[in-house]
């Protein structure tokens, strides 16, 4: 069986067929849990190291984190008589894909699953990322969500994006335009720092024209400050 999904930034291939258990492997299936080998690769067929995929239990709701090596894999052990919700993790959020379902069936079993991640032009996703207080110096605590950024871009050489930076209306609209630029052009230094070339980051500010919710509340301005990210190429 193989299933297609897009989802945010990624296209996930996924295959998955249960089948006798092969003797010799340091991870064995039980009559009670399935063996699952999990292969993470790119859209050209690289591994992707350190990719983290989740399995999140529908009836007990426990979920299992586990993160790919150098080779881009990993095994696990399922427990059978459960449907799980697979996710991936994707800039510090975990982002649903599908669900798989382990029947508790006679024997042992193991099972294959395969993912590609494959970015796409135009897509847009936001970057939770923390400045000061009305200016453009970026909290350190978003230094780990940056870099999976830049791991993103040295993965995928060809890549281009667009950073762009928006605000409330709070304060005047030629201020709120200086500082999303200023915020933008903050998030293009860090990534040029980390070693992606200056010409495949271009850096905008939109200040308070492109609000996606109200500036009437409190809760619709945290969602109007924000930083964007397009994939131009």
């Amino acid at each position: 069986m193989q299933i297609h999904v897009m989802k945010l930034i990624y296209t996930l291939l996924f295959s998955i067929l249960f089948v006798h258990v092969l003797s010799g492997q340091s991870l064995q299936a039980t009559e009670k849990a399935a063996l699952l080998r999990v292969e993470v690769v790119d859209f050209s067929g690289n591994p992707i190291e350190n990719q983290v995929v989740v399995f999140r239990a529908e009836k007990t709701k426990k979920k299992v984190k586990r993160k790919t090596n150098a080779a881009g894999k990993f095994s696990i052990l399922l427990p059978k008589g459960e449907t799980y919700a697979v996710m991936y993790t994707v800039f510090l959020e975990d982002e649903d894909y599908s669900t798989i379902e382990i029947e508790d069936g006679p024997g042992m079993m193991e099972g294959t699953l395969e993912i590609e991640l494959e970015t796409k032009k135009n897509q847009v996703f936001e970057l939770d990322v923390h400045y000061a207080t009305n200016r453009a110096e970026i909290n350190v605590n978003s230094y780990k969500l940056l870099d999976e950024l830049v791991y993103l871009m040295k993965s995928n050489p060809e890549m281009v994006i667009e950073v762009a930076g928006h605000t409330d209306e709070d304060g005047s609209a030629a201020h709120n335009l200086g500082l999303s630029q200023d915020r933008s052009h903050a998030v293009k230094a860090y990534l040029v720092k980390k070693g992606i070339a200056a010409n495949r980051v271009k850096s905008v500010g939109y200040g308070e024209s492109r609000p996606v919710a109200s500036n009437n509340s409190a809760e619709g301005k945290a969602q109007n400050r924000r930083t964007e990210v397009r994939i131009l190429k």
